[in-house]
């Protein structure tokens, strides 16, 4: 599923978290209020690549006197699932300890998807996100990731987002920037809980 967004990104979902915050329970408003923060600390990465400053593929943002980690990546780093060759695959999934059948990722037809296939905990799945992709967004396969980058229309990013301290939660996002007047196109939103930190062999 995908949508269009503007620079106010999570306007609308933020205020729907609000007014839930209000009627929760005790249980409910952490999870509210951690997820105000993660959508914050995004919104905000994007907002800035939108407006054309070049961001640092590894940063922090503070959201309310707390700081979250952004990890922000083009997604031209990342094998692709639907169309690469099963030894690029293979490559890619030895990197974080997976064997991913290509006829099964290629079926899933999206990461949640092919993670539920596979069944995948949530750290299994925050490593599978960290080196696949479905559709690089028309961008040509890079080779490393770039320390920093800007966007041009048409360019697609990969977020994961977690507050130190709290590294058990993770926010994955997929977003296409259209131009800096309509904004971003969500093309994936995922929140992973109970996430061990996955190691990745060499550069994301």
């Amino acid at each position: 599923m995908s949508f269009t967004v503007g620079l106010a990104i999570f306007a609308g979902a933020l205020s729907v978290s609000l007014l839930s915050y209000i009627r929760a329970t005790a249980s409910e408003e952490r999870f509210i209020r951690e997820s105000i923060v993660l959508e914050s600390a995004a919104y905000t990465v994007l907002a800035q690549l939108a407006v054309g400053d070049t961001m640092a593929s590894r940063g922090s943002v503070d959201i309310g006197g707390r700081t979250v980690e952004v990890l922000t990546t083009p997604t031209s780093v990342r094998a692709d699932l639907a169309s690469d060759d099963a030894a690029t695959l293979k490559s890619a999934g030895s990197r974080v300890g997976l064997n991913v059948d290509p006829e099964v990722a290629k079926a899933a037809g999206g990461l949640a998807a092919l993670s539920a296939r596979l069944r995948l905990d949530a750290s299994a799945e925050d490593c599978l996100r960290q080196v696949f992709t479905y559709g690089r967004g028309g961008q040509a396969r890079a080779t490393s990731t770039p320390r920093a980058f800007a966007v041009a229309p048409g360019d697609q990013v990969d977020l994961r987002v977690s507050i130190p301290g709290q590294s058990s939660t993770v926010l994955w996002l997929r977003a296409r920037f259209t131009d800096a007047q309509t904004g971003w196109s969500l093309h994936d939103y995922r929140r992973l809980q109970n996430v061990t930190p996955c190691k990745v062999q060499g550069s994301i």
